[in-house]
């Protein structure tokens, strides 16, 4: 595989391309929007790679490298194919033609970890653990000899025979920075916004009379929101919402949750940003947008180096 110069020792067997298993492009679900970003920075880095449609098959009976596997594959693709979406700031795009499946020798195929087996019949495959296998599925169907890369290195350590966690922390974040900004912010901010999102279980702790719920709305609405009220309060410890409503302007609160507690919360986040863990701590809650800005730019940056870094894991691990 061949990164800004870095390739694979021409005695080995080198990846010539990546294929992300990836649902439709969906601005609300931070997994997708990882998988897309993955395949969007391989291009960016000269790696060649593309997308095959994701379905559920957690509850099929396929046989690997069979005719009645590809003509299912070829079912799938087919049905997903008019509806598929991409992020049009991205360099992504569906796979060209299924029959590019027939010799997968040198490609590597990309999993979410709540895929079960190997439904492609990729010979090189690669789980993106996103969440703890098994998490959201109760499932772990994986194979033998395949690489995982972890999106946390937070995340606790997964096992299977033969198989490889790597080093390498695979995670890209996307921040849409054309919505997300000080334009146009409202001179006298009132009320509230807040989400829930995984935080949906605990008990709701703020006055809900002048507070908008932004689930299940637009970037575009939420954006519009953000640069109107004074503080947004998230049900939610971990999503993304919290820095884009730093990003405009907006003062932020994260409830507390029973399972967690500022030890364990990221406190570099109050620190850095002015968000506050606790309603009790409301009057501390800051928005320092332009710091938050220059790490994001900063990080994004960093990108390049990280396809580097997982380009050269992959074609030593399938060498």
């Amino acid at each position: 595989m061949k990164t800004n110069g870095s390739l694979a020792s021409d005695n080995h067997k080198k990846i010539e391309h990546i294929l992300v298993f990836a649902p439709t492009y969906n601005e609300n679900i931070g997994g997708v929007i990882m998988l897309h970003k993955l395949s969007d920075q391989l291009n960016r880095a000269g790696v060649s790679s593309s997308i095959f449609p994701y379905f559920d098959n957690r509850h099929e009976n396929l046989k690997e490298h069979s005719q009645y596997n590809k003509e299912y594959l070829q079912a799938k693709f087919l049905k997903a194919k008019n509806s598929f979406e991409v992020n049009g700031a991205f360099r992504t795009s569906l796979l060209e033609d299924i029959c590019l499946l027939d010799n997968l020798d040198k490609w590597a195929v990309v999993y979410p970890e709540v895929v079960s087996g190997n439904p492609l019949g990729a010979k090189n495959v690669i789980r993106w653990f996103l969440h703890y296998p098994g998490f959201h599925t109760g499932i772990t169907n994986y194979g033998d000899k395949e690489l995982y890369f972890k999106v946390s290195s937070e995340m606790q350590e997964f096992h299977y025979k033969n198989s490889k966690t790597s080093d390498v922390i695979l995670k890209f974040l996307h921040y849409p920075l054309e919505l997300y900004n000080l334009n146009n912010v409202s001179k006298e901010r009132e009320g509230t916004a807040y989400c829930l999102h995984k935080g949906k279980d605990k008990e709701i702790q703020h006055d809900l009379s002048d507070s908008i719920l932004i689930d299940g709305k637009s970037h575009k609405e939420i954006a519009k929101i953000f640069k109107a009220v004074e503080m947004f309060i998230s049900y939610d410890a971990h999503t993304s919402y919290i820095a884009f409503a730093i990003l405009c302007g907006c003062k932020t609160i994260v409830i507390k949750d029973s399972a967690d507690n500022e030890k364990v919360w990221r406190r570099d986040l109050e620190n850095k940003y002015g968000i506050v863990y606790g309603l009790e701590n409301k009057d501390k809650a800051q928005a320092n947008s332009s710091v938050l800005l220059n790490d994001i730019l900063s990080e994004a940056s960093s990108y390049e180096k990280l396809i580097q870094d997982f380009s050269k894991e992959v074609d030593k691990f399938f060498a």
